[in-house]
């Protein structure tokens, strides 16, 4: 039985847009012909269930993935505390979040899409202003570095995060954070060997 929620023809000119590959190509990998994949894309024809199959593996197909698209993928299943975010005209939204970091009670009410959660602490919506204005979306920061602090059902935690800026195919900006939790000593050590609680490194 087919996949009817499945828009196939968008799935094939996204994929040709994001490898680059014509439709002649395209035909070729799919063994069908290129005039078949003009009418996929174009609405009307629809694809046999084998041909449904070769496409599944062909856009899952690792070697046709982008950077993007494969960090996605690493973090989802990551044990540790990470996330991937992006600018969303005027906000912020999580676009992947670690298993880890849906396991620790403070967010595991958060979900992929909803806007960046700025009142884990006092500095959080501090933090996030000050990412944003950093420069990091438009390629003019190499990573922003930040300690804190927060509580959350009487519980005090210390945390360090790092912020790297990643670009996909079309040009759009992304932000793997990787946020660990860390001891009050090691806090302290970090602390007093820094100057202020983000670090910005530009890029010269």
């Amino acid at each position: 039985m087919g996949n009817e929620s499945m828009n196939w023809g968008a799935e094939l000119r996204a994929f040709r847009r994001r490898t680059g590959l014509k439709q002649e190509t395209l035909a070729d990998l799919l063994h069908v012909s290129q005039a078949y994949i003009s009418r996929i894309e174009g609405g009307s024809a629809e694809p046999k269930a084998n041909l449904e199959n070769r496409i599944q593996a062909l856009l899952s197909d690792p070697s046709y993935l982008d950077v993007i698209e494969f960090a996605l993928k690493s973090v989802r299943v990551s044990p540790l505390m990470t996330c991937i975010i992006r600018p969303d005209d005027g906000e912020v939204r999580y676009v992947a979040i670690s298993a880890g970091m849906r396991n620790h009670p403070r967010f595991s009410s958060i979900g992929e899409g909803q806007v960046v959660d700025t009142q884990i602490s006092a500095q959080g919506q501090q933090l996030l202003a000050i990412i944003k204005e950093s420069g990091i979306f438009s390629g003019h920061v190499e990573a922003v570095d930040a300690i804190w602090h927060s509580e959350y059902e009487g519980v005090k935690d210390y945390w360090h995060g790092v912020y790297t800026p990643m670009r996909g195919r079309e040009a759009d900006w992304y932000l793997h954070v990787a946020i660990d939790r860390i001891c009050a000593d090691r806090f302290s050590q970090l602390e007093n060997g820094r100057e202020g609680w983000v670090r910005i490194t530009s890029i010269h």
